[in-house]
Formats: structure tokens, sequence, C-alpha cells
């Protein structure tokens, strides 16, 4: 080893004595020097390094949840589907203003845990804006299984259709007028209610489905035939008249 080397480690030696773990030797020294001071890498274990590194990412990317096309996704991207536009509306504010029981089964990811819960890539994330990026990045594409990089092509029929739409919204603003807070906040609230009805008849549909299953079942048990099979007289006590 040269003299310069030597009197650079020293300085290095002397300036960082304080710092513990600034001259701490590595596990596995993976890289040497030769005579002249110049570096030399260990090829085999920097190879390793980046295989493992290369299917943790593999991993990463091919990861995916209950609702993933699994017949498309895995095809070539020139046999995926081309993207296409978002039919339902991304729930970004139901949770506001709500307070949610969090559960540490699966770790700090996974559906029972805080944030927003992507069912097509199995992930969560913890704010709209990474959601939003999510649903519209490449992973959530593939797993949808969509080319990110390849758009529906446009027919003459398409672009009629989509002109007529436009005239369409325009006459309805002439009648109607323009959107306002006023009525924007008035058509939430009429929906407010009218989801609030319904879940008011689901819960009464469920209440009353109970009934009649606890209904069944005690007729079942009072049914003579099924009480002679099960070697009973009766199974309840009958009123002495």
């Amino acid at each position: 080893m040269s003299t310069f080397a030597e009197d650079i480690k020293a300085k290095i030696r002397k300036n960082m004595s304080g710092n513990k773990n600034a001259l701490k030797a590595p596990e596995k020294e993976l890289t040497t020097e030769d005579d002249r001071g110049r570096r030399l890498w260990d090829r085999g274990e920097y190879h390793k390094i980046a295989q493992n590194r290369l299917k943790v990412d593999m991993e990463k990317a091919t990861k995916y949840g209950p609702d993933a096309n699994l017949e498309k996704r895995d095809l070539p991207s020139s046999m995926r589907d081309p993207v296409q536009a978002r039919m339902k509306k991304l729930d970004m504010e139901s949770g506001i203003g709500k307070t949610k029981a969090i559960s540490f089964e699966n770790g700090n990811n996974g559906k029972g845990s805080g944030g927003y819960y992507c069912s097509v890539c199995d992930v969560n994330v913890k704010d709209s804006r990474a959601y939003l990026n999510h649903m519209n990045g490449r992973r959530h594409q593939r797993n949808m299984g969509f080319n990110p990089y390849k758009l529906p092509e446009s027919s003459v029929v398409g672009v009629r259709q989509v002109f007529a739409e436009r005239i369409k919204k325009l006459e309805e603003i002439k009648k109607t007028g323009p959107m306002t807070f006023e009525k924007q906040q008035a058509e939430r609230k009429a929906q407010a209610e009218i989801d609030e009805e319904w879940h008011k008849k689901y819960k009464k549909e469920c209440k009353k489905a109970k009934k009649r299953k606890a209904a069944a079942a005690c007729e079942s048990l009072e049914d003579p035939l099924s009480a002679s099979v099960m070697g009973f007289a009766s199974f309840g006590a009958k009123k002495k008249h």
C-alpha cells in the first residue's frame, strides 16, 4: 500500500475519532486495494446484491390482491387491453370525520389498517394523494389487466357520440342554469337522504329476516313429526285446560 493512502487514512482516523461507527469495517469486505491504492470491487458479491434487490423489486411489482384480473395481468403488454375510463367514482370522502378501529394482524398494511386500501393490488396507503397516484399508476393498471401505454383508438362514431353528449349537457345548463354552490349542496343533501333511507330499509329487512329464521326454527322444533323421529313425545310442555 502506498504511503499516500496511509496518510489519507491516518487523517480520517484523526478527524473522525469521536465517531465509533465511522470507521467500522463491514461484515465482509466488498472492496480491496491494489499495490497502487486503487479500489478493486468484488464482482461476485455485488452481483448477488443486485440479484437480491431485483428479486425484492419483482416481488413488489407482481403483488396483487383478491380483485385483480388474473387472466390478463400476466399477458404481454401488447395483448393487454388499452386503458379505459374509470366507471366508478373513487371514494375519497366517506371517511372524513369518522373514527375507525385499526387491526394490527397484518402489520401496518392490509384491509383492516388505517388509510386507503386497494383490493386489486392488496396495498394500503396513508393519504388521498398517494391513493390517487396509486390508482393511476402502472402497477394498478397492470393488475386491472390494462396496458398503461396503450390508448383506445378513436372512431368517427365515438367522436360524434362525445359531441352529442357535450351538446346535451350545454342544453341542460341553459335550461337549469349553471351549477352553483347552493345547488351542489342541495344535490348532496338529497343524495345523503336517499342513502340514509336505503340503509334504514336494509336494516329493517335484516331484522325481519332474522325473525323469520327464528320463527322457522321454532316451528321445526314444534313439528310432531320431527319430535317423533328424535324419540320425544313433544319438545315443550302443553298447557292444561
